[in-house]
């Protein structure tokens, strides 16, 4: 998989280890499936965190059902890339958190209700259909507040903004 990009090195003598897998699915107008939180304003990939025992297919599927519930093609599946994010741990002393996520292009329908843990109902998460070029400008003005991962979406954003500016109808074969 391609390297999307990689912030942040190690730090700290010990290290909180976390993977995750993110959907990009990418409607016939050229709009993304995000998620929009109300409590931050910003736009963020739907994905998540692997669970023990889970491969990045059984990630995906789960995340994208319970965060938009949207049903993932699994024939449609393409790699995209993979991320590297190193920042200190906000609560743990001498501590760095370390994430790897990887991101793959998807197709399916909205099938379920979705199933948002406390923490997403907390932030006012809902699942919209938006431009990149209109994410990128938002998650950009959101910038200067310092939440750690604005910069690792507008990077995967600005990189699938490219592909489709640069090869249209490309990413689906």
């Amino acid at each position: 998989m391609s390297i999307l990009y990689a912030f942040g090195e190690r730090k700290q003598k010990y290290v909180i280890e976390k993977e995750s897998v993110r959907g990009i699915l990418i409607d016939k107008e050229g709009r993304l499936l995000m998620l929009t939180s109300l409590k931050y304003g910003d736009y963020c990939l739907p994905g998540g965190t692997k669970e023990k025992g889970e491969n990045d297919v059984d990630t995906l599927v789960r995340e994208i059902r319970e965060e938009t519930g949207y049903e993932v093609d699994i024939s449609t599946l393409k790699e995209f890339g993979q991320g590297e994010l190193w920042k200190t741990d906000d609560k743990r002393k001498n501590t760095d958190f370390h994430q790897i996520n990887w991101y793959y292009f998807f197709q399916g329908k909205p099938q379920w209700n979705q199933k948002l843990t406390d923490n997403e109902k907390s932030q006012g998460i809902n699942v919209i259909l938006i431009y990149p070029q209109d994410a990128i400008v938002r998650n950009r003005e959101l910038l200067p507040l310092g939440y750690h991962w604005i910069p690792r979406e507008l990077a995967v954003l600005e990189q699938i903004n490219g592909v489709l500016t640069t090869q249209g109808e490309l990413w689906k074969k």
